[in-house]
């Protein structure tokens, strides 16, 4: 219970701070998703939740994580995932506030680890990836790219139609969702 009230906590300062500084729908980018899905998880005390994000957010913060590293201690981007926590037009803390981002892998491991992996998320996981992905098209401004769903426009690929791009998005989160199942099954259930 502990863990669960510094992540409501944090939640309670975060999300007046996030909503001022980037916007509501801010709130849609995967890791965000996972943050409040792991809160609830911790509340519920519920395998499913956390067998939820598991598939659906935590090869996301994975990827966010290594993202940040590689930049750290290399100054290039890898995936650009993380490349706002080294743009200086945010400050400091709103940008330190990111770093759960680094305890998020964490605390998701450790409750698999003690829970168990539910296997019935994997239809609950494919809907959260599908419906996120969908949200985000169509409710937040390409200018911001939330989910990377807007890269043809802000990479400039006149070729790429824009919903076949969501569909590349949606097909690969798929595709790593039932790997994660596979990998979650055999080393948690």
């Amino acid at each position: 219970m502990v863990v669960a009230a510094l992540l409501t906590l944090f939640l309670v300062i975060v999300i007046p701070i996030y909503w001022k500084t980037y916007g509501w729908q801010n709130f849609l980018w995967f890791s965000d998703v996972g943050l409040f899905i792991t809160t609830a998880a911790l509340w519920l005390q519920s395998p499913l939740l956390i067998s939820i994000v598991a598939l659906t957010i935590l090869p996301v913060e994975l990827l966010w994580n290594v993202d940040f590293l590689v930049q750290l201690v290399s100054s290039r981007q890898l995936t650009g995932l993380s490349s706002y926590m080294f743009d200086s037009k945010y400050s400091l803390f709103i940008r330190a506030l990111s770093l759960f981002h680094c305890v998020l892998p964490v605390i998701i491991v450790i409750y698999l680890a003690q829970w168990g992996y539910t296997s019935t998320a994997l239809p609950y996981s494919i809907f959260l990836a599908c419906s996120v992905f969908l949200l985000t098209y169509f409710f937040t401004d390409p200018n911001d790219n939330i989910n990377f769903v807007f890269a043809p426009q802000s990479l400039h690929w006149h070729r790429m139609p824009a919903l076949a791009w969501l569909s590349i998005l949606i097909l690969t989160q798929l595709i790593l969702i039932i790997v994660m199942h596979a990998v979650l099954k055999a080393v948690f259930a």
